[in-house]
């Protein structure tokens, strides 16, 4: 941190009771000329006009009179100080003052930028330490053994990603069922329904009466189907961000990436004086370290999407669903599966997957606390 720098934290530039200044002027001479602002202030009360009877306007040397909650305590040259409104200084001293006014806020915005920096610098290594904790832990390459295991049943993590993209992580099936009835006045509109029902008219005994309407059936179930589409719905599954991870992509190889990149961006704001960091550079340094923070978090966030999927009920909705699936003409998946537990196991009992029983996603709270900082 630069003298300079130093020197301009421990400014204040708010004043709680500008009027407990001692020597302010009550009258602007009229060749007045502001030096500079010293400290800014708002004392409007809740409520505000609402609420004037609890807290007076303050005193304004421009206007002469209590007129204003909010303005600046300002010095002239030759070390007088007065209080004016926030808009009078531009009305008393013209452009001078907005240059005044200009450089004040300059500065107060220079003070936010370092503490922000400050602020930042001081949760960066808590960060590291998460990181690094982060890409040891055996629970990315468990991550990673579980995806590998879901290609062990066929077709049913592709149906699974599927409907995780397209359809909101919900779990449907489209049947078909028949609509004998559509078929049926179908049947009556041709000529060889004629035919059938004299038959049937026509039968001696009530056996072949029945024998002739069995004819009949069997003869309209000849006739193109009329099926109607029918959704059935079994319920969203959790856990569908576990297939957000691009192909041939691993947890444990981002999460090495991501160490990498963080542990640069990290070093940037730790290794570089207050002087470096300008309002250019923090702007672009903190959303250089936000990127590199939000793919620690990504990696994060496929953890505990793998603990939701793999949560009992979660894996019993799936099992249901897949067992309807199958039944279907045209199913997506090859074959069903069940659930015992959290573990899934294929119907015919040749697979059976579940994460180590030391599994445990862990809490990053410093991670989430820099994210903040970076205002994500």
């Amino acid at each position: 941190m630069t003298e300079a720098d130093k020197l301009l934290l421990l400014r204040d530039f708010n004043s709680p009771d500008p009027e407990s200044i001692e020597g302010l002027l009550e009258k602007l001479p009229a060749d007045a000329k502001v030096a500079d602002i010293l400290f800014r202030y708002d004392v409007t009360p809740d409520g505000g006009m609402l609420n004037r009877h609890v807290r007076p306007f303050i005193y304004c040397a421009h206007c002469e009179g209590a007129r204003h909650w909010r303005g600046f305590v300002i010095e002239l040259e030759g070390g007088a100080v007065a209080l004016v409104g926030e808009d009078c200084g531009g009305k008393q001293f013209g452009a001078k003052f907005r240059l005044v006014e200009s450089d004040f806020y300059a500065d107060k915005g220079r003070q936010d930028d370092l503490h922000r920096l400050i602020a930042i610098r001081a949760l960066i290594p808590a960060f590291e330490e998460e990181m690094e904790m982060l890409r040891r832990s055996a629970v990315m390459g468990a991550f990673d053994a579980y995806m590998r295991g879901l290609r062990s049943f066929g077709r049913l993590r592709q149906a699974m990603e599927e409907n995780a993209r397209s359809n909101d992580s919900v779990l449907t099936c489209l049947a078909y069922d028949r609509d004998h009835a559509a078929e049926a006045a179908y049947a009556e509109t041709l000529p060889e329904a004629k035919h059938h029902r004299e038959k049937i008219e026509g039968a001696q005994t009530d056996y072949i009466r029945r024998t002739r309407m069995e004819e009949y059936r069997r003869w309209i179930d000849t006739l193109p189907h009329v099926e109607r589409e029918k959704v059935e719905t079994f319920g969203r599954f959790s856990g569908g961000a576990i297939f957000g991870l691009a192909p041939g992509d691993n947890l444990v190889e981002s999460m090495r990436k991501a160490r990498q990149l963080g542990g640069v961006r990290a070093d940037e704001f730790m290794c570089n004086r207050s002087d470096y960091w300008d309002s250019r550079n923090i702007t672009q340094g903190i959303a250089k370290l936000r990127e590199a923070v939000r793919t620690v978090r990504r990696s994060l966030a496929m953890l505990n999407a793998l603990d939701h999927f793999t949560a009992a009920d979660n894996l019993a909705t799936i099992a249901k669903w897949s067992q309807r699936e199958v039944e279907l003409p045209q199913p997506r998946i090859d074959y069903s599966v069940k659930a015992v537990g959290r573990t899934l196991i294929d119907e015919e009992d040749r697979h059976r997957l579940a994460l180590p029983h030391t599994w445990a996603v862990p809490a990053l709270p410093h991670t989430a606390a820099l994210l903040a900082a970076l205002g994500d």
